[in-house]
């Protein structure tokens, strides 16, 4: 019964370890769920800025090739307007040795088609000199493009460094992760199962107790039992014995009193048998003395 119940304690206090195992087990796998949900929100987020500056570099570079386009329209352009203002220069200088050759009266008729010449000319370096300022403008912007562009690349090529190695650490960590929770799962189904083998000893080992203690409360109601007649034969014995006692105590004083009457009993006899009866007849005189003894002293009654 003692070790039945020392093995019934061990088991409970193992039981109560398993749970606590478990428990603390759970609590491992709902913080390292967490952590998982956390480096995904992270990674589709960097994901997400990822994808929104790989979309706005696109946008930049289309902007930049029109821009680059205008400005090869621009140049070429100023190549043609260039190649006309030398021709323009030429032809002014050699109309102005022509002028010097034929004398002063070619001069003045020439002198209004110079001035509209002059004008022309005048015009067409206004035009190119606009032209000039405007790709200025152009180049400047287009360097301003190209510097922010390239600064832009340069800080997209950071993040993407960053967004790999966080990609890199989270798919790390997320198997890492996932052998602790693979871990920690058969762990926890071992524990459950050794719970679960726990628990079914304890039953057996409960419905094993409940056997006992049902023999045992038998044994001892017997034992009662067998007590309570035990007891009845020996209160038996004790009157038999105190009867007994109480007879002894009769006989013994019956005796007593026998002993101290013998001497007339023995002078009635003597003069008894020197007598005769009435009709001449003799007779021992002798007086018969009768008593019943205690059933003590009986020949068929044993002390």
């Amino acid at each position: 019964m003692r070790k039945t119940s020392q093995a019934l304690t061990v088991v409970e206090a193992k039981h109560e370890i398993a749970l606590n195992q478990m428990g603390l087990q759970e609590d491992m796998v709902r913080s390292l769920k967490k952590e998982v949900t956390r480096l995904t929100q992270e990674q589709e987020t960097a994901q997400k800025v990822l994808l929104d500056k790989n979309k706005e570099i696109e946008e930049l570079t289309g902007a930049n090739k029109g821009m680059k386009d205008t400005i090869d329209e621009l140049l070429a352009e100023k190549t043609k307007l260039t190649n006309k203002l030398a021709m323009m220069e030429g032809q002014e200088e050699q109309r102005f040795r022509s002028r010097h050759a034929v004398g002063e009266t070619s001069a003045r008729e020439t002198t209004k088609d110079t001035m509209d010449e002059e004008d022309k000319v005048t015009s067409l370096q206004r035009e190119v000199t606009q032209l000039k300022q405007k790709l200025e403008e152009v180049q400047k912007l287009l360097l301003d493009n190209k510097r922010e562009n390239d600064d832009l690349t340069k800080a997209n090529k950071g993040m993407k460094d960053t967004i790999n190695k966080l990609t890199r650490s989270k798919d790390d960590n997320l198997e890492s992760l996932q052998m602790k929770v693979t871990q920690l799962t058969q762990e926890k189904e071992a524990v459950q199962k050794e719970l679960s083998d726990k628990s079914q000893e304890l039953e057996d080992l409960t419905g094993a107790n409940n056997g006992l203690k049902d023999e045992l409360t038998n044994k001892l109601a017997r034992m009662e039992e067998e007590g309570k007649l035990k007891d009845r034969k020996v209160e038996s014995l004790q009157e038999e014995v105190t009867r007994l006692k109480q007879e002894k105590e009769a006989a013994q004083k019956i005796l007593s009193d026998m002993a101290g009457s013998s001497p007339s009993m023995n002078d009635e006899a003597r003069g008894g048998a020197a007598g005769t009866t009435s009709d001449g007849s003799h007779h021992r005189g002798q007086r018969q003395h009768r008593f019943k003894l205690p059933s003590c002293l009986s020949p068929k009654t044993k002390p």
